[in-house]
């Protein structure tokens, strides 16, 4: 639809003065200009039947007559001048709907009748020469209401913002969705009204045409009461609605289409009733949505005073006062001259006299929150070796670290302290967990004792550390000044001593080292001594094969699946290993080696069968044996 300020059939239309009636050919429509940015047209409320126009066939055609629709629309019209002293825009179709639909495209509207098609030409230029004034004396304030009546059981408005009822039974966050905001007849003032409301807030929240028209005593739908129509009937909108609001684009008209109940319409007490309710929320609808007054009064513009700063600490709050006036609404709802506020926002009031209001500018209140405490957490152990470090993370709030400072999310722990986190701003500060870390010195080995002592070995053990790298043992005899050191990996806490002098009193001591290179050390301990046993009695003769006698050998595991780890000590260099199976056979030999008298061997028996076995370790004078099982 083509939309003008004027129309090009009858040029004088733009110097009319307001309320003087502009006729349509043979009177088939009325407009009536008005001065209010409020345009109503009822398009189903004529009665006239000229039998120059035949009655409508084409496309099965609806013909029923909203009945008193253009009473309705004449008392809104009515209501609304005693006010604001000032008149909406109508129009109106004469016809009755039997000969023309002026809420249908031409073709299925005028069903090709001449006539008929300058009625509805006539119509529709009108609607748009009202909408051209309304909007240049108004600026994108426009509003357009298509009034129709409906002959439902429910006795309930329903107004029509081109939503289904399908589509307004969606949530909230589905309807403010941009897609569904787009198909809105009311999409401009969702984008622009002054409280900011969403789409969904426009179309069922407090301040909603419907929930207003409910408070005041009219059911609607859809309403804040009436969120949705659910499987009741509901119209909503039409050819007009769709194509004279911003639903269209280029129009910046809002609007809806009304359609009123039997119990709003059919007798003159109950559109007066309603018509006057109707014109008190069209007055506040512009006043809250659109801070426009529309009533024919001045009311000072209020002013807001606060009791304190308009910026402070979550958990504080300032009141803010209006001047007086005879009644007051603020943004919040609330209906006292004043509020104590204490989230976010920005509050306006609106004043009321009598039938006059005005609102004030709004008083920015910024709630500034309290810091925020992190959670911190340990990546490992806290309790460290010596060089060792845990990895602290958390730091979400960009706060200070309690042992080296910086703001950074980890920290890598390397010395002992109470670990925790201070978050700061402007309103305070707060601190996180503590995680305490210790760091330990390189323990001394400890509970030293040697045993195993002869004439020419003893086997030096003690109790290490978790944090141990490897042990230096140092032996001598007593008097010399030079040790002897042997290094042993950690864990292992025990150290063979071989080719010792008979009869020899040694001195020896201890100590851990913590780290790799051998810079972090425990010290060494105090020396201790022990002393091995006399020479072989001089004569004494020595056996070719000495008695079998139970060397501290060490095997295992016992039992054993695969593999068999051995160790022992001795003063041969050289020992034959061999075992041997209950029936006295042996399964397997291999001769063993050592330099030191050490001797560890790996020996894999997985070949063998299940059961006992015997290991035997031969040398020249002695054997010696082990029993294990193989499972």
């Amino acid at each position: 639809m083509k939309k003008t300020f004027c129309l090009a059939l009858v040029l004088f239309y733009c110097f009319v003065s307001y309320g003087q009636v502009i006729y349509g050919v043979n009177s088939y429509t009325e407009y009536h200009p008005g001065t209010l940015p409020i345009v109503i047209s009822v398009p189903h409320g004529g009665s006239l039947t000229p039998s120059s126009i035949p009655d409508r066939t084409c496309n099965a055609p609806t013909t029923t007559t909203d009945s008193y629709t253009i009473l309705l629309a004449k008392q809104i019209d009515s209501s609304l001048y005693n006010k604001t002293g000032k008149h909406p825009h109508l129009i109106y179709c004469n016809l009755k709907r039997t000969k023309i639909d002026c809420n249908r495209e031409i073709v299925e509207g005028a069903c090709g009748n001449s006539e008929a098609i300058t009625t509805w030409n006539e119509l529709h230029h009108f609607i748009d020469t009202a909408e051209g004034l309304a909007q240049n004396q108004y600026p994108a304030k426009g509003f357009y209401i298509d009034l129709h009546g409906h002959g439902h059981t429910i006795q309930q408005l329903e107004l029509g913002y081109l939503y289904t009822s399908t589509q307004l039974g969606y949530t909230d966050a589905t309807l403010n969705t941009s897609n569904y905001t787009a198909m809105s007849s009311i999409k401009n003032l969702v984008a622009a009204n002054v409280n900011h409301y969403t789409n969904a807030e426009m179309l069922r929240g407090a301040y909603a045409f419907g929930t207003l028209l409910a408070n005041a005593g009219f059911p609607a739908v859809p309403s804040q009461q009436t969120p949705s129509p659910g499987t009741d009937p509901y119209f909503d909108g039409g050819y007009n609605t769709a194509g004279y609001t911003c639903h269209t684009s280029g129009n910046p008209a809002n609007g809806v289409q009304i359609e009123c109940n039997q119990d709003v319409r059919f007798t003159y007490a109950a559109r007066k009733v309603f018509a006057d309710s109707l014109a008190s929320v069209l007055i506040k609808y512009f006043l809250i949505h659109e801070n426009l007054n529309l009533l024919p009064c001045a009311v000072s513009t209020p002013v807001i005073t606060a009791g304190g700063a308009t910026t402070f600490c979550q958990g504080n709050s300032v009141t803010l006062t209006s001047s007086a006036a005879a009644s007051y609404l603020w943004s919040t709802g609330a209906t006292t001259q004043s509020i104590n506020v204490t989230s976010s926002g920005n509050y306006t009031v609106t004043v009321s006299n009598g039938s006059c209001s005005a609102t004030s500018t709004a008083t920015t209140v910024t709630v500034n929150p309290l810091p925020t405490a992190s959670v911190i957490t340990a990546g490992g152990p806290t309790t460290l070796c010596p060089g060792g470090s845990v990895l602290l993370s958390g730091n979400s709030t960009g706060g200070t670290w309690s042992v080296g400072g910086g703001t950074a999310a980890t920290k890598t722990a390397t010395v002992s302290g109470d670990y925790f986190v201070t978050t700061t701003n402007s309103c305070g500060s707060t601190t996180s967990n503590h995680i305490i870390v210790t760091t330990s010195s390189c323990p001394l080995p400890v509970n030293i004792t040697v045993t195993g002592i002869s004439g020419t070995k003893a086997t030096v053990n003690w109790t290490g550390s978790s944090c141990a790298y490897r042990y230096d043992l140092q032996y001598r005899k007593q008097g010399n000044t030079s040790w002897t050191v042997k290094s042993v990996s950690a864990p292992t806490t025990t150290k063979p001593l071989t080719g010792l002098s008979r009869s020899t009193t040694y001195e020896y001591r201890l100590q851990t080292v913590c780290n790799s290179s051998g810079s972090i050390t425990s010290g060494y301990t105090a020396i201790q001594t022990f002393t091995t046993t006399a020479s072989r009695p001089e004569g004494e003769a020595v056996s070719a094969i000495a008695e079998p006698r139970q060397l501290d050998i060490r095997i295992q595991p016992n039992p054993v699946a695969n593999e068999l780890s051995l160790n022992f000590n001795s003063d041969n260099t050289a020992i034959l290993l061999e075992i041997v199976n209950t029936i006295g056979q042996t399964v397997f030999s291999k001769q063993l080696y050592s330099s030191d008298g050490n001797f560890d061997a790996q020996i894999n028996i997985e070949e063998l069968p299940g059961g006992i076995y015997v290991l035997l370790l031969r040398t020249q004078n002695e054997v010696n044996q082990k029993k294990f099982v193989k499972e």
